[in-house]
């Protein structure tokens, strides 16, 4: 079904803590753009829901399949109480379990369905559901809060949504539009995406990399940079304003860094293995 425009809107920062859940409160909205879906049986295999930018690029991927956490802290919170008492370090085990919203994943079951696409690209971590942020007490509400962002803005513009399901696919066009009330100039905003892209697909590209042939030392350096990179992305993601020059000196700082190692990686894989990695940052992640 074809999806209504979706506008980028930042969550609200009322503090101190959520509220109270007995204290009576209306719902907000869905937090991303909102996709609906009917499958007339249940899929032979596994669904898949992809969305594309304008450059026919995959920007964020959803499987009938993903990874979430079982049980849900949010649907059943004495049983995940029992695993953070064994496991104190797990994901929400440090904050009230009434604050997470329900861990949703792609249904490949009959009938009507609803998702939601967080206007966000892949989070880079591969299993998505343990590296998830925490959840932040600013903005929290109770049963609604969503987990901290790994991975940031994807920019306004026209996209496309892709409904993969028993060897069919399905697309429908999706406009993903700014906060009306932002009065950055074009030029801001483009700087902030270009930046942003670039930064981000640089910290993937190099976090795709397998480094476990290579010395514990060399490793870190590829971690290191992958995470300059990433780091330098999330830090402009916190308002649609052009990058200060704090931040655009951070994107040259990670820049260099993401350079020397994959230098380092040319020098060390031979040519046929590299051959559909690209060598420049800002070039599509393969």
């Amino acid at each position: 079904m074809k999806p209504q425009t979706a506008v980028r809107v930042r969550f609200g920062t009322n503090e101190p803590t959520p509220w109270p859940p007995e204290l009576p409160a209306g719902e907000n909205p869905p937090a991303g753009a909102v996709l609906d879906y009917f499958l007339p049986a249940d899929a032979s295999g596994r669904v898949t829901l992809e969305i594309l930018d304008a450059r026919n690029k995959v920007v964020r991927t959803y499987a009938s399949d993903d990874s979430i956490l079982t049980p849900d802290p949010a649907r059943d919170s004495a049983a995940y109480v029992r695993i953070c008492q064994k496991k104190p370090t797990n994901p929400d085990c440090g904050l009230p379990l009434y604050w997470p919203a329900p861990r949703t994943r792609l249904s490949a079951t009959a009938g009507m369905h609803r998702f939601e696409w967080d206007m966000r690209y892949q989070p880079i971590a591969s299993d998505s559901a343990q590296n998830a942020g925490e959840v932040l007490d600013v903005g929290a509400v109770p049963h609604r809060s969503v987990h901290a962002p790994t991975a940031p803005w994807a920019p306004p513009g026209r996209y496309t949504v892709r409904l993969s399901v028993n060897d069919r696919s399905y697309t429908q066009p999706l406009l993903l539009r700014l906060d009306p009330r932002v009065k950055t100039s074009a030029v801001g905003l483009r700087q902030l995406a270009t930046l942003t892209r670039e930064m981000y697909e640089a910290a993937a590209r190099v976090a795709a990399i397998d480094t476990r042939t290579l010395p514990d030392s060399v490793s870190r350096l590829f971690k290191r940079a992958s995470n300059a990179a990433l780091a330098a992305a999330m830090a402009m993601d916190g308002a649609d304003i052009a990058p200060t020059a704090a931040q655009v000196a951070a994107c040259a700082r990670a820049r260099a860094q993401v350079n020397q190692v994959m230098a380092r990686w040319v020098r060390r894989t031979p040519k046929s293995a590299r051959a559909r990695m690209p060598r420049r940052l800002g070039t599509a992640f393969p």
